[in-house]
């Protein structure tokens, strides 16, 4: 083979493995933009079930203002966890967690100034009509049965609240499961870690959603 020829067929390679790294780098681009979409997708989700959930929350907060016997003044304890309750981001774990200490210590708080009010009509004759005898803890008006203690009688939105923590439980492992792989495969494009989802009450969660149909949340209507 002369020189000519060598440096033909050199040439040839040469383009030839340039078109198979091209189509390579292309492909894996390809993929790793396929991989960067869902992620988004899922963190659109997530921020989705964020809102609904916040929502809720501020919502139950107000039921919670809403029945109890006792005149709500700013500042004051009932106030304070109420409006605790209402703000909470939903970032972290702690956030969740302290979503059921904040739930239960206004039932605790509720609780107590029924007390307070029925001892208070009790002490009068003229006002025994008026004695209200409360459960030790909230009822379900379907069924009458003791709700747990973080719960209140207001099913259909305590049922929207405990669908929303359990489907963004759920959607916290597979976010963190697909940043890892991306993160595993893209050393020079890494993006940020997420945290999975998990707090001591998430038994609670879990019991209930398993042994309840909660109604679909807003962004499922809107997705079907």
């Amino acid at each position: 083979m002369d020189f000519s020829s060598l440096l033909v067929t050199i040439l040839q390679i040469s383009i030839g493995c340039s078109i198979i790294f091209f189509i390579f780098n292309f492909l894996r681009q390809q993929q790793k933009n396929i991989i960067i979409t869902e992620i988004k997708n899922l963190e659109a989700r997530m921020s989705s079930f964020r809102l609904i959930l916040k929502a809720k929350v501020k919502k139950k907060s107000n039921y919670f203002r809403s029945v109890s016997p006792a005149a709500i003044k700013q500042g004051d304890a009932f106030d304070g966890v109420a409006t605790e309750l209402a703000e909470l981001p939903f970032e972290s774990n702690e956030d969740f967690e302290k979503y059921f200490i904040l739930s239960k210590q206004l039932n605790i708080l509720i609780q107590h100034e029924f007390a307070q009010h029925n001892a208070a009509a009790e002490s009068s004759i003229t006002k025994k009509a008026t004695v209200q005898k409360i459960a030790p803890m909230p009822l379900n008006p379907d069924t009458n049965e003791v709700l747990p203690d973080f719960m209140t009688a207001d099913i259909k939105n305590e049922f929207a609240i405990i669908k929303a923590i359990h489907d963004m439980i759920g959607l916290s492992v597979t976010l963190k499961s697909k940043i890892d792989h991306f993160n595993a495969t893209n050393l020079k494009t890494q993006r940020p870690s997420v945290q999975i989802i998990h707090f001591p009450s998430v038994i609670a969660v879990q019991k209930i959603f398993s042994s309840s149909n909660p109604p679909p949340l807003e962004s499922e209507k809107s997705a079907a």
